[in-house]
């Protein structure tokens, strides 16, 4: 009986919440060509007093054929802007065609505890809609 209300228990109880928030989106765009994207990594607020963003990257994993990254890889130096809470990163794509499409990006960042700490590595993958309308 205990190992079931244990069970129950660890069930039921509140899932922690995430170490940080990754976002990634590409404006809808009414022609072939060129089409800027934005991903974002952001600490929750209850982290940010605590924590800090020490690296991240950005990485395309893969895309439609008809979707072709401009870069493949962008690091902390490419950032739009950063700060030990956010880091935000602006891409291009270039596309083929008019369609739904989509594109597999990776984001990456080594958080550390302030002042210092051991890093721990958070790691999230997102599927991204590319969009071309005529």
């Amino acid at each position: 009986m205990r190992t079931l209300a244990l069970a129950l228990a660890l069930a039921l109880a509140p899932a922690d919440p995430p170490l940080l928030h990754a976002s990634a989106s590409c404006t809808p765009a009414n022609k072939p060509g060129r089409i800027r994207c934005r991903a974002v990594l952001e600490l929750p607020l209850d982290r940010a007093a605590t924590t800090k963003i020490a690296w991240s990257e950005v990485r395309i994993v893969s895309s439609d054929p008809s979707v072709t990254p401009l870069r493949g890889r962008l690091g902390p130096l490419d950032a739009e802007t950063r700060d030990d809470a956010r880091v935000v990163w602006s891409f291009s794509v270039a596309a083929e065609g008019t369609g739904d499409r989509t594109m597999r990006v990776r984001l990456l960042g080594t958080l550390e505890p302030k002042p210092s700490g051991a890093p721990t590595l958070v790691d999230q993958s997102l599927d991204v809609a590319v969009r071309v309308t005529q």
